[in-house]
C-alpha cells in the first residue's frame, strides 16, 4: 500500500521555525551586524575621519569621533596596514570558522547564554571583517566610533563590543561552572565519607531487601 501524504501544516511550520529562529539567537546577530555596519557608514560620511561631534554624549566621558584603525582592539597590530589587513584578515576568517563550527556541532547541547555568546562574538568578528574586504573608502581599515574619552583613549565601534560583551559573557559562565561542579565534586566526596545513622541504614535495607536474602542463603 502507498502511504498516505499527510498535508503539511504551513501554520504549525511557520510557528516552529520562528520558535527555533528566536532559541537560535541569529536575529540577535543579525540586528548587530546591521547596527554596526549602519552605524559605521553614517559616522564616516557624515563626520569624517579624525572628528568629533560638537557636544559631547556625557560630557567628560562620552562622544562619538570617527577613527580609523588599521588594528585590532585596544591599538594590537603591526606597523605595516598592508599586513594587518592581511593578517586581521585570516585571524578573522580562522575565528569565524571556529565559532560557526562550534555552534553547528554543538548546537543541541549548547544553552541559550552560550549561543548568544557565540553568536555575539561571531556577528562582531563578521562586522570588521567587512570592513577589510569591501570599504576601500576607508581605506580597508576598520571604523571605530564609541570614544570613552574620559577614561581611555581607545575609540571601539559595536562589532568591537559584541565580541568584547560575548567574550566577558563566555568567560563568566565558566568560572560560575566550574564553581558549581567543584561545590557539586566537593559535597559528593562529603557524602561517600558520611557515617550512616540507624535511621539511614535502616531505609536503605528496605530500598534493598535482597542484599539480605543472598546473606541469609549463602549462610
Amino acid at each position: 500500500m502507498e502511504k498516505v501524504k499527510r498535508p503539511i501544516n504551513i501554520g504549525q511550520a511557520l510557528l516552529k521555525a520562528l520558535k527555533w529562529f528566536f532559541s537560535s539567537f541569529i536575529w540577535l546577530g543579525l540586528i548587530l551586524l546591521a547596527l554596526d555596519i549602519v552605524s559605521k557608514v553614517l559616522i564616516f560620511f557624515l563626520l569624517g575621519e579624525g572628528n568629533s561631534i560638537p557636544n559631547p554624549i556625557i560630557p567628560g566621558f562620552l562622544t562619538i569621533t570617527c577613527v580609523l584603525n588599521p588594528n585590532a582592539a585596544f591599538g594590537l597590530g603591526f606597523s605595516d596596514p598592508v599586513l594587518n589587513r592581511v593578517m586581521y584578515i585570516i585571524v578573522y576568517l580562522i575565528g569565524l570558522a571556529i565559532l560557526t563550527g562550534i555552534y553547528i556541532v554543538k548546537y543541541r547541547k549548547l544553552s541559550k547564554l552560550l549561543r548568544a555568546c557565540l553568536i555575539m562574538m561571531a556577528a562582531g568578528a563578521l562586522g570588521n571583517l567587512i570592513d577589510r574586504l569591501f570599504y576601500s573608502f576607508s581605506g580597508y581599515q576598520v571604523i571605530d566610533w564609541i570614544d570613552f574619552y574620559g577614561i581611555w583613549k581607545f575609540v571601539f565601534n559595536v562589532a568591537d563590543s559584541s565580541v568584547v560583551v560575548g567574550t566577558i559573557m563566555l568567560i563568566i559562565w565558566l568560572i560560575v561552572t566550574e564553581v558549581k561542579d567543584y561545590k557539586a565534586k566537593k559535597a559528593l566526596v562529603a557524602d561517600e565519607g558520611k557515617v550512616l545513622s540507624a535511621d539511614e541504614k535502616a531505609r536503605l535495607e528496605e530500598v534493598n531487601p535482597e542484599d539480605d536474602d543472598d546473606d541469609n542463603i549463602v549462610k
